[in-house]
């Protein structure tokens, strides 16, 4: 029976992971399906799906290595890249602060900063199995991320066009304060093409500050009860750098790091699509309000801050 439901949830990762390759969905719309498929498929397949992606996890985030291009760093200015990695510490304590005034217990919290601070679902999904949050942390802490970015995606380019910011100001306010790459990529593309460039590249810079992060917590939440999955990050992301290392030395064949790049985030896709079929879990709401909340308002803190700075 076991060796049954295994191959069922293969049969269906599979379906999933081809669906998603083809047609290039953003995360939010994966984590929403997912979410209508925690009400179809029963309990023991979304149980084993999980269990599942812990063998996918590894070899996404290995995977991403082959997108991560040295040249990229060359083209943003060095203040701009103090600037950047400057506000990721920042948003960091901020949210190691708020989470004492919220009086917030557990890892929510600490998933919802980390996500707010680099790169949305992609860093919640790499850093989770390290964290080991609830599965009803985890779905609150997506469901924060994605209604702020849905939020991001219309009223930022509206606070733009308001402020009359310029071109740079709008791509580099955006490649910081927006959650998701795909945000991102929406908001700075509505606002005008050299805000677009800008905001990938700033971007692809913030997002690369989840291997240091992801490598720290390791040491901090290491213990006796470590699991395989955790034990493991230290080889993925020395696994993502041998592969980087590979990009950079033999430039020549981009065709394929491109292909193995666009695979990785495609089963990454597939990761977060299994975490919103842990949306069953999520049942009471006046639990979600408080995570919500203290989401909002980093947040807010965050794009007002980074704004006003871009604006300097």
């Amino acid at each position: 029976m076991d060796r049954h439901k295994r191959r069922i949830s293969i049969v269906i990762m599979c379906t999933v992971f081809g669906f998603f390759f083809m047609f290039k969905l953003s995360s939010a719309s994966v984590f929403g399906i997912g979410a209508i498929f925690a009400f179809i498929l029963p309990p023991v397949l979304t149980q084993e799906m999980k269990e599942l992606s812990k063998y996918i996890l590894p070899i996404a985030i290995v995977g991403i290595g082959a997108g991560i291009k040295a040249e990229v760093f060359l083209q943003v200015a060095p203040l701009t890249l103090i600037f950047v990695m400057g506000a990721i510490v920042c948003v960091l304590l901020l949210g190691r602060w708020l989470k004492r005034r919220f009086r917030l217990k557990g890892d929510c919290s600490v998933l919802i900063t980390i996500g707010t601070a680099i790169c949305g679902a992609t860093a919640i999904a790499t850093v989770a199995p390290i964290i080991k949050p609830k599965e009803k942390e985890l779905v609150m802490a997506l469901s924060t991320i994605f209604s702020l970015n849905a939020l991001a995606l219309i009223l930022f380019p509206m606070i733009g066009g308001w402020l009359n910011l310029s071109q740079s100001q709008f791509g580099t306010w955006a490649a910081i304060a927006i959650h998701d790459t795909s945000s991102v990529v929406g908001a700075s593309l509505a606002y005008g093409p050299e805000a677009f460039q800008l905001a990938v590249i700033l971007k692809l810079v913030r997002a690369t500050a989840i291997i240091p992060l992801a490598l720290i917590l390791v040491t901090k939440y290491k213990s006796e009860e470590t699991d395989s999955v955790t034990m493991q990050a230290p080889a993925m992301f020395t696994g993502l750098f041998l592969l980087a290392g590979l990009v950079a030395i033999f430039p020549q064949h981009s065709i394929l790091w491109g292909e193995v790049s666009s695979l990785a985030k495609t089963a990454l896709l597939v990761v977060i699509f299994i975490m919103g079929v842990q949306c069953r879990v999520l049942s009471d709401v006046k639990s979600a309000a408080k995570p919500l909340a203290f989401g909002t308002l980093l947040w807010v803190v965050t794009s007002g801050v980074s704004l006003f700075l871009a604006m300097v």
